[in-house]
């Protein structure tokens, strides 16, 4: 009757209100919930949500309350009466051992969970999920889809491992048909949310039959077709997005859907698709979303194919946005490829900025559209300097007539052009205010057309508490904005001025393919950017004018004279240089490079850069491995440039040959100079670089070799031409791997480093319980399931940890850099700084699995190695990629270690002992401030003692570095009681304990010694030796009067008592010891047992592995026997086949020579007839 009533009240009072308000908080969320369908989709919203929530708490408060009020009142834990005869009743037994005894209760805990899940509190909704597994294990329809739901809990906070190590556990075979649904959608989720596309379609079509929710069942669709775009399987995508609109989605989901079909057009009829969407082009109700539309037109015009309609109808979708979001970015990087790839990069460059703006890191274009557009938009600056000083020179060799008629006809544009913006923004503010009215009548908003989708789709692209400029999006968008206001303007002094002292270093024109007037173009440009820049802080030389509607505004841009004239041909000359290069070693378009080199030597036959065109020239010819042309401008640079190193080195005869084997030859002379650095052979390090940079000036290597180089000064104490020629390293090759490392050094030297350093100052504090990631509170929340991994063949990391401020990083990074260079030709270690809240990490990376980490930390404890010149504070941490995630999630160092300890000792001793001694200085560390009953104010001597005892105690502690430590101290540390409280508290403790005691004892022994003055100051000399041993201070101070029995008894008392608890508390600590071990040791059986567990199931799976693998060559080997006798008897019968028909050819040849031979007897029988005819046709006449 208990039973009943409790679960009967839970059900239908406290848990329905709390389920109401679940189901009403969860339909907000999902109709909250805005997405860009222009991006792949999520397959949930919550997914949307930030992981990194400052507050608890959220829209499901209420159902958490609930949920909590139904536990703490109707929660039965009272296990109910035995019956009689229900021993061997199993399921009687598994309801007898259960731990809650109210039947719908499970479902309170569980709405709690969800709840807290649904609040985006992931780690506190995996805590309680992971406690109902536990309160409810007898129960396996909960236990499963608490420990599923769990998963999902790691999935959203991104701890894939622990997810899949839940999933993979689970026995699909004894999941219900509602928990095998559960399960396919959550295993969907993180397979998708891991990328793992094809091995998460079967569970998202299962997914999609269970889930009941019909929007969320058409988004699940629409992510389908995503799924198989990115597979490139386009009619399953086309297929999965024409489910879509069936469905009856929101309008802007059926929309999306068919625009995404037109990505996946599989071919075909393309006339009545174009004609539905000019259809829906014109429809009022789609003016947000034209881009989209226009999209899809492009798209459908590149599958016939017809470039220049797919570039109108893209270039209108730009036009047509209004958004200015992903779907315009779209139609920019489609309209830039195709520019690109007809090599018209001038019309590209736009395209790709304005793209680049809109588009997220994580999207799959983002890495080409960057690596495009920085490219472009360094060519655009020299091609349209070089296009404006022409048409600038253009405009000078005019007639005057003719020059200001052109200046007037741009002033006329110029005043047209503002009156028709002034116009607009009148317009968009009449908009605005119509727009704002309708807001305020609702009434009038049946019918209307579905909201646009807002541009900050989905999660929000800036980073909360991010800076400015590490959000590349950001960057990105406002550097367009620069580009719109001021135009493309070089990095120089006064670059927001108009009109500087030489006004033909301006170069703020605009690209025109319109030749007419090409000179009106740049200048109209040129005006349009003073427009904008109008009311800046610019200012304007007295004889000039800032007034862009004023002629004087436009001559005085003009070249007229020599001087002018010649910096207008210095910009030229060298924005022509920079477009061939950019052409040959960016954009790797030789024929183009070669055009523009052509076209500057017959421009500019003599200029500063003649030399290095004529090189560049000539690289390109060898590497088209055209001889003649490569040869005649090898003779060109000899000839002209007879005395210049490059002259020197291509006129030996096997430069050509040096060349092309460089890739080959330049590893093995670096490595040549590597041991020669390392052998301290100076002289032949720097003959060695010299002969590389005369015949290899191209290598890749050459920035090392440099640093070869300047590190051989250090060997010959030549610092000063060390630093000199790092500089020259850093400015001539700053993006090189090495240039990082001189970069430091050089900061090192500007803070008044030395080549060779000294140890960092020691750290105060204890890292080995400080968890990393999370606070106390979280890390408490933490399911202790979550173990370190034992995998070693995954990469490793050495991460090294010290608190903030107790290292000297630039001296650490010095010494770990100089040793991996020195030690290391071949692998590249990255070195990173990171935090860890009070924690500060140095990463070095790249090691591909532990064997090479273990050998790299044997080398750095040897004597060359650079553990000796580290800071004392700093610990050394060999850690996998995978653990050192779960480490920073709320480990703790010294959990980590203890694991390490038991898994990885072998070959690691150096190591373990250097964490053992850091412990121990850590701990003693935090005993070394004295404890306030010590100090005895205004007592000199006491405070002499006291310091020399601190004294005492710190060389003792820092003893931990020699080979001796004093067995005393050793006890005197690991002694604890059993309430936890550190070995300095428990002296100090004691000590105040006795000092109490000595206190009373010292009244009446003052009174009678009251008469004995002499001896008092000697009294007080030992007055702070008693305040540190009070037992023997009162012997000592009553050391100069005759023996007191009561005295010395009590004195005698108090040792022996302290004697005692010594003792006690020694043996406690041996025994806590002893259980340690003994656990340990249980805990270490464990684990080998489950490693040997592990090891025959590794072995059973490598024998079967190679079983298989020996099959596949078996079957290859029968496969190829097979093969090689089918062409035999292919060949066989091909033999046959034309000895058949040389014998049929043989045959009728014979043939037609008898019916010939058959032919020409009758014709002679017949000739011989008609002869006999006229004869006797001549007898008759």
């Amino acid at each position: 009757m208990t039973r009943w009533y409790h679960g009967i009240n839970t059900r239908y009072n406290i848990h329905f209100n709390g389920s109401e308000s679940f189901n009403e908080a969860l339909r907000a969320q999902e109709t909250n919930h805005k997405e860009s369908y222009a991006e792949p989709i999520l397959m949930y919203p919550i997914s949307a949500l930030p992981k990194d929530k400052e507050n608890q708490g959220g829209a499901f408060d209420f159902a958490i309350e609930k949920s909590v009020k139904s536990i703490k009142t109707h929660s039965i834990k009272t296990k109910p009466q035995k019956k009689a005869g229900k021993r061997n009743d199993t399921k009687y037994q598994q309801f007898y051992n259960q731990q809650e005894f109210n039947p719908f209760l499970h479902k309170s805990w569980m709405m709690m969970a969800q709840a807290q899940f649904y609040n985006a509190d992931f780690l506190q909704a995996a805590s309680t999920f992971s406690y109902i597994s536990r309160h409810y294990a007898t129960q396996n329809e909960v236990f499963n889809t608490a420990k599923i739901w769990q998963a999902r809990c790691y999935s959203e906070m991104e701890w894939y491992y622990e997810a899949e190590d839940i999933l993979s556990k689970i026995n699909q075979a004894q999941l219900s048909s509602k928990q095998q649904k559960l399960f396919a959608s959550i295993y969907a989720d993180y397979l998708i949310k891991n990328e793992q596309y094809p091995q998460a379609i079967p569970y998202l079509k299962t997914a999609i039959k269970a889930e009941p929710n019909k929007i969320q069942k058409t988004r699940m669709k629409y992510l389908l077709g995503q799924i198989y775009t990115s597979l490139e399987q386009n009619e399953l995508a086309y297929k999965a997005f024409g489910e879509v609109p069936k469905a009856n989605p929101p309008y802007i989901l059926e929309f999306s859907a068919r625009i995404r079909q037109t990505e996946v057009y599989p071919g075909g009829n393309t006339e009545k698709l174009n004609k539905t969407l000019r259809k829906m082009a014109k429809n009022n109700k789609n003016k947000d979303y034209l881009d989209q539309v226009y999209y899809a037109m492009g798209n459908l015009y590149m599958t016939i194919p017809d470039t220049l309609k797919a570039i109108e109808a893209y270039e209108k979708g730009i036009e047509e946005s209004t958004l200015n979001a992903m779907d315009k970015a779209l139609c920019e990087i489609r309209v830039g490829d195709i520019f690109f790839e007809q090599k018209t990069y001038v019309k590209a460059q736009p395209a790709y900025s304005g793209a680049l703006g809109q588009l997220k890191k994580e999207h799959k274009d983002y890495e080409r559209v960057a690596k495009r557009s920085e490219m472009l938009d360094e060519f655009v600056v020299f091609y349209e300097a070089v296009h404006l000083q022409d048409s600038l020179q253009n405009l000078a060799q005019m007639p005057e007539n003719e020059r200001m008629a052109v200046i007037d006809k741009i002033i006329a544009e110029v005043i047209k052009k503002e009156k028709e913006e002034k116009e607009k923004i009148e317009q968009d503010k009449f908009a605005e205010a119509q727009e704002s009215n309708r807001d305020n009548m609702p009434n009038l908003q049946a019918g209307s057309r579905p909201s646009a989708t807002p541009a900050n789709l989905g999660p929000s692209n800036s980073i909360s508490g991010e800076f400015y400029f590490y959000n590349s999006q950001t960057v990105a968008s406002g550097k367009n904005s620069f580009q719109q206001k001021w135009g493309r303007r070089k990095l120089e002094d006064d670059w927001r001025r108009k009109t500087k002292n030489n006004p033909m270093n301006e170069e703020l024109a605009d690209a025109n393919d319109d030749n007419t007037f090409p000179e009106n173009e740049a200048l109209a440009e040129t005006s349009s950017d003073s427009t904008s820049s109008e009311g800046d802080d610019a200012q304007v030389p007295e004889n000039m004018t800032a007034d862009n509607k004023k002629p004087e505004f436009y001559l005085q841009q003009i070249p007229l004279t020599e001087e002018d004239i010649e910096a207008s041909n210095i910009i030229i000359q060298d924005g022509i240089y920079n477009m061939a290069l950019i052409y040959k070693d960016k954009l790797e378009d030789y024929s183009l490079s070669l055009e523009t080199f052509q076209t500057l030597e017959k421009r500019f036959p003599t200029h500063e850069n003649q030399l290095d065109a004529y090189y560049n020239t000539y690289l390109i010819y060898l590497k088209m491995d055209d001889v003649e042309m490569y040869e005649a401008y090898k003779t060109k640079i000899i000839a002209a440039f007879p005395e210049s190193k490059l002259a020197i080195a291509m006129a030996e005869p096997e430069y050509e040959y040096n060349m092309l084997t460089m890739d080959k030859m330049q590893d093995s002379l670096y490595v040549k100079a590597y041991n020669d650095y390392l052998e301290g052979n100076t002289d032949q390090v720097r003959t060695n670089y010299e002969q590389t940079s005369t015949r290899y000036a191209q290598s890749k290597l050459m920035p090392k070799f440099m640093f070869l180089n300047a590190l051989s000064f250090v060997q010959t104490n030549e610092p000063d031409t060390f630093k000199v020629l790092l500089k020259e390293l850093i400015d001539k090759y700053p993006d090189a791997d090495v240039s990082v490392l001189a970069q430091e050094m050089m900061k090192g030297f500007q803070q008044g480093m030395s080549i060779a350093g000294m140890n960092g100052p020691l750290t105060r504090g204890s890292l080995f319980n400080i968890r990393l990631g999370l606070s106390e509170e979280e890390a408490a929340q933490l399911d202790s399931a979550i173990t370190f991994s034992l995998e070693i063949n995954v990469p490793y990391t050495l991460a090294i940890l010290y608190k903030k401020g107790s290292a000297n990083e630039n001296l650490m990074l010095y010494n770990i850099a100089a040793f991996n260079f020195t030690n290391f030709t071949v692998n590249d270690f990255d070195l990173q700084f990171s935090d860890l809240g009070d924690v500060r990490t140095l990463q070095i990376s790249g090691f591909n699995h532990y064997v090479q980490i273990q050998q790299y930390i044997k080398m750095i404890y040897q004597e060359t190695g650079y553990m000796s010149k580290l800071d004392s504070a700093v610990i050394m941490l060999p850690i996998s990629t995978e653990n050192y995630q779960i480490l920073t999630k709320g480990k703790s160092l010294e959990e980590y270690m203890n694991f390490f300890e038991q898994n990885f000792a072998d070959n690691n001793s150096q190591l373990l002992a250097d964490w053992h001694k850091r412990k121990i200085y850590a701990a003693r560390e935090e005993e070394m401030e004295p404890d306030s009953s010590y100090i005895i104010e205004n007592t000199q001597t006491s405070e002499n003692i006291q310091n020399a005892g601190i004294e005492e105690n710190i060389v003792a502690d820092r003893n931990i570095e020699g080979e001796i430590i004093e067995a005393e101290i050793i006890e005197a540390e690991n002694i604890s009681n059993k309430d936890g409280l550190e070995s300095n508290e428990l002296t100090a403790n004691k000590t105040d304990a006795t000092a109490d005691k000595a206190e009373d004892v010292l009244e009446p022994i003052s009174k009678e010694i009251g008469n004995i003055s002499d001896k008092l100051d000697s009294a007080n000399e030992t007055y702070s030796e008693f305040a540190n041993d009070p037992i023997r201070g009162i012997k000592k101070l009553l050391s100069g009067r005759g023996k007191d029995n009561e005295i010395d008894k009590f004195a005698k008392q108090q040792e022996k008592e302290e004697k005692e608890k010594y003792k006690l508390v020694k043996k406690e600590n041996a025994d806590i010891k002893k259980e340690t071990a003994r656990l340990e040791k249980i805990e270490l059986d464990s684990i080998k047992l489950e490693k040997i567990k592990l090891d025959n199931a590794d072995k059973a799976l490598l024998k079967e592995k190679q079983q298989h693998e020996k099959n596949l060559l078996k079957l290859k080997a029968e496969e190829k026997v097979q093969k090689e006798k089918d062409r035999k008897e292919s060949l066989k019968s091909k033999e046959d086949l034309r000895k058949q028909k040389k014998d049929d050819l043989k045959r009728l040849r014979k043939e037609r020579e008898i019916e010939r031979a058959a032919k020409n007897k009758q014709k002679q029988a017949e000739l011989k007839k008609k002869q006999e005819q006229r004869k006797e046709n001549r007898k008759s006449k």
